[in-house]
């Protein structure tokens, strides 16, 4: 499935004021918590080719869900993305099976860490504008994501009052920052 996300991280302020604007408009919306379980290869070589392997939990429910970044398009990021229902949550995943054709496809990608996010769904103009808390290593941070389809006309979303970032961090590179800075010293890897 392709998706199409547009992003920006908030200071807490900016956050808790576009959340309360919402609520006090009385925007339909639902919360929930989910947990992203991220993996990668010794020498992350998942994450030099744009793909982030992860585990997520929501709803007593485990899904295997690969996401392979395609691009940037007006401060949009395209995936393409494939899921599956799992059983439980391994040390490691052989990649052979679930990355076929790749040059690592041979190696098995470790279980890295997770990040845990409250979210909130908000219904809006047809729409789901999702706010994040995410937590990991430490560290919050705070999220807003609209997840769109290609399809999708032009829309102009300055309606929000948020400025979207050009070139969006997802949660799975934020995490990869302060777990391995390494990776970013020489800022040769995709963001």
């Amino acid at each position: 499935m392709i998706e199409v996300e547009k992003k920006a991280v908030l200071s807490n302020e900016d956050f808790e004021n576009f959340h309360c604007r919402l609520r006090d408009r009385g925007v339909r919306h639902h919360c929930y918590r989910q947990v992203n379980h991220y993996y990668d290869t010794n020498n992350f070589d998942l994450y030099k080719t744009r793909i982030t392997l992860r585990l997520r939990e929501k709803a007593g429910v485990v899904r295997l869900e690969v996401k392979q970044k395609q691009g940037i398009k007006d401060g949009a990021v395209i995936s393409n993305e494939k899921s599956q229902v799992i059983d439980k949550i391994p040390e490691s995943l052989e990649l052979t099976k679930i990355i076929p054709d790749t040059d690592f496809s041979h190696k098995s990608a470790k279980y890295l860490g997770n990040l845990t996010t409250q979210r909130t769904d908000w219904f809006f103009r047809g729409y789901i504008v999702s706010t994040d808390i995410n937590s990991y290593l430490g560290h919050l941070d705070y999220e807003i994501e609209i997840e769109y389809s290609i399809e999708t006309v032009c829309v102009d979303w300055d309606y929000l009052g948020i400025a979207f970032s050009e070139k969006p961090e997802g949660k799975y590179t934020r995490f990869l920052r302060l777990y391995q800075p390494q990776l970013f010293e020489d800022n040769v890897y995709l963001t």
